[in-house]
């Protein structure tokens, strides 16, 4: 004997649907928490990798590297910033015997010898933000390719103020960091700006040209010249870690992420702490590497 098929009937239909949309409205929120999360969780790694290179760099040359080189006929790279002298302690030897190749055929880092800045470093990048990712173009400026980078320097309270551990021309040592290495933040997240023409691991003017500011390293607290930026009117400032999307181009003037509510930071002692934007002010004391606040945590 054969029995026949039983489908749904128009009752039972849209009950079934409403259930299925149902799930799906508990499940999608769950999987979105568990994304962010791991890319949270990706971006702290990314951030102590970075701090025991910076270590292993202090060891070697008892100094932190320069937040940008200044473009002087003494440096050996000039304008390059420091995410760039940390090559060979992030195993890129590869990347930085090229970076030297290209300095010796060419002191100009913008000039087309300097290949070895449009490679991607993937500890350099954060995973939540699809557009540099390893799949996507570089970022093109003047028609040239630059790689990006997710992770800033910390120049203290602001870019000018030189209160912090990198800024342009820097030569911090560990001992200089009186506030005490674990209170005190040296690299911090910032997404890059939102044409990717500012936020480059190789070399940049930055927005205080020729000082490398917002190209590889900002303050957390920034106040800028009375005018507007590019007439997009963001205001002097003081411009500190806030909530903010890709799509606005004042989001390049603060620290601030991809992960709700705040952003993670790397210590002077290698450990990472993720800080809420509710924190701004715990922030910008952490930021100063001889400011003697006294910060509870």
């Amino acid at each position: 004997m054969s029995r026949n098929a039983r489908g749904f009937t128009l009752l039972e239909l849209p009950v079934v649907t409403a259930i299925i949309a149902v799930l799906i409205g508990l499940i999608l929120p769950a999987v979105q928490k568990v994304r962010n999360a791991a890319a949270r969780a990706s971006c702290q790694s990314h951030l102590r990798q970075i701090g025991l290179a910076l270590h292993q760099y202090h060891d070697a040359n008892a100094v932190l590297p320069k937040g940008k080189t200044p473009q002087v006929t003494a440096e050996r790279f000039p304008n390059l910033a420091w995410s760039g002298y940390l090559l060979p302690f992030i195993e890129q030897d590869a990347l930085w015997a090229e970076l030297e190749r290209n300095y010796a055929t060419s002191r100009d880092s913008y000039g087309p010898a300097h290949t070895a800045r449009e490679r991607v470093i993937r500890i350099y990048l954060c995973p939540s933000d699809d557009r540099i990712t390893i799949a996507k173009p570089f970022p093109e400026f003047n028609n040239q390719k630059y790689a990006a980078l997710s992770y800033m320097g910390v120049s203290g309270t602001s870019t000018r103020t030189r209160d912090g551990p990198f800024y342009h021309n820097s030569t911090i040592r560990f001992n200089q960091i009186i506030d005490g290495l674990s209170q005190t933040v040296i690299v911090g997240e910032r997404p890059p700006s939102h044409d990717l023409h500012f936020g480059w691991w190789y070399t940049g003017t930055g927005l205080e040209r020729p000082s490398g500011a917002y190209d590889h390293y900002l303050g957390t607290a920034n106040v800028l010249p009375p005018r507007s930026l590019y007439g997009y009117g963001c205001g002097t400032g003081p411009h500190g870690p806030q909530d903010d999307f890709v799509a606005n181009p004042c989001a390049m003037l603060h620290f601030w992420s991809l992960h709700p509510g705040g952003g993670n930071f790397l210590r002077a002692d290698g450990s990472v702490q993720f800080i809420p934007y509710a924190a701004s002010a715990v922030l910008v004391a952490l930021s100063t590497r001889a400011g003697g606040e006294v910060i509870a945590e």
